[in-house]
């Protein structure tokens, strides 16, 4: 049973979910040190662009859940942004931690010195703004480009003409869809070939043996999202994910799921 373990975990990724966010404010410079700190082989964070045009990391589209700022991210330049406290909310030991910019986020990559970390970017829209703004996608690829980034990231999300359109505009890169309950499309893998993605990014809930065979099948992994029990992570091991290069399972306790995989693979 061990051994048989170790084979379906033996390609098996973690990812932090808005790095390290179980630890640390979600998407905050401070979130993404800590999972690097702990090892991750990649970060999930989320994009929107602010009224100039800067590229940040913040999951809502708005700043009134996670600072103490307020308004709607794409009606705010970058210095309004970075007004806000995007840490106190979380705990006051984080008090003064600011909304990233993507630029930022990959020079703190860089300054780390891990070669071997890759970031999960997931490009988000306000419900009923799909695809606005028109550009973002140029945007970021434009990030990546000039911090020679483009080999080390993924692009996905629940708008599935993104990650089209960002395989469009740069093949290098690495695209995925997103799905949950409501944007579930009656064939995975028709989907997948449809926007060309490279992988298949559904709720850990929805994954079932079923569909980790006719997506391995076809040579698709799958990352699940978002685990933060370690018995969870195992039943998505037990159905096979892991088993193929590009299986993720993405967390906001990356160490718990660091741990599992270690134990999993232990001789």
């Amino acid at each position: 049973m061990a051994g048989d373990m170790r084979k379906k975990a033996g390609f098996l990724a973690v990812q932090g979910h808005r790095g390290a966010s179980g630890l640390a404010p979600e998407n905050t410079l401070t979130a993404f040190r800590k999972a690097i700190e702990l090892g991750v082989d990649g970060m999930e964070m989320d994009l929107q662009v602010t009224r100039d045009g800067v590229v940040v990391i913040i999951h809502d589209d708005t700043l009134d859940r996670t600072t103490d700022g307020r308004g709607r991210v794409t009606d705010l330049t970058l210095d309004e942004v970075k007004q806000a406290d995007a840490g106190t909310k979380f705990a006051p030991a984080f008090h003064g931690e600011r909304v990233p910019t993507l630029s930022e986020v990959i020079t703190l990559v860089q300054a780390s010195g891990d070669q071997r970390v890759r970031l999960n970017l997931e490009i988000k829209f306000g419900e009923g703004r799909e695809g606005q703004p028109e550009d973002v996608e140029a945007r970021v690829l434009a990030v990546l480009r000039e911090t020679s980034f483009v080999d080390r990231v993924t692009v996905q999300s629940f708008h599935h003409p993104s990650p089209a359109k960002m395989k469009t505009l740069e093949p290098r890169i690495t695209t995925g869809l997103l799905v949950g309950q409501r944007n579930l499309p009656p064939d995975p893998l028709d989907r997948v070939r449809e926007c060309r993605a490279d992988y298949y990014a559904p709720a850990a809930s929805l994954i079932t043996a079923e569909l980790v065979s006719r997506l391995h099948g076809a040579g698709i992994p799958l990352v699940a999202w978002t685990v933060n029990d370690p018995d969870e992570a195992r039943r998505l091991v037990e159905l096979g994910v892991g088993s193929l290069q590009g299986d993720t399972i993405i967390s906001d306790y990356p160490d718990r799921l660091l741990d599992m995989r270690r134990s999993l693979q232990a001789p």
